[in-house]
C-alpha cells in the first residue's frame, strides 16, 4: 500500500471509518492459442499466473489468465457496523 493510501485510511479511521479494499484480477479461461499470445508479449493486459500463482490449466485444458494490473476498488464502512 502506498504511503498516500496508508494516510487515507488513517484519516479514514479517524473520522470512524473503515475502508474495504476490493482486488478483481477478472479470471478468464482462455484456449491454448489465446494463452500462448500472453507469452509471446503481443498481448500484456493479461497473464496467466500472478503472484506465484502456478499455471492453471483445467480439465477440459482451458488455461486461466488474469489482467496484468489488477482492478482495486474501495468502499467506505462506518465503524462499527
Amino acid at each position: 500500500m502506498s504511503e498516500e493510501m496508508k494516510l487515507i485510511v488513517a484519516l479514514c479511521s479517524a473520522l470512524g471509518f473503515k475502508v474495504e479494499r476490493t482486488i478483481d484480477r477478472k479470471e478468464r479461461k482462455e484456449t491454448k492459442d489465446n494463452a500462448m499470445k500472453y507469452n509471446t508479449g503481443h498481448v500484456t493486459e493479461r497473464k496467466l499466473t500472478y503472484s506465484g500463482v502456478m499455471l492453471d490449466i483445467d480439465k477440459d485444458g482451458m488455461y486461466t489468465s488474469y489482467l496484468t494490473e489488477p482492478e482495486v476498488s474501495y468502499k467506505l464502512i462506518k465503524d462499527g457496523d
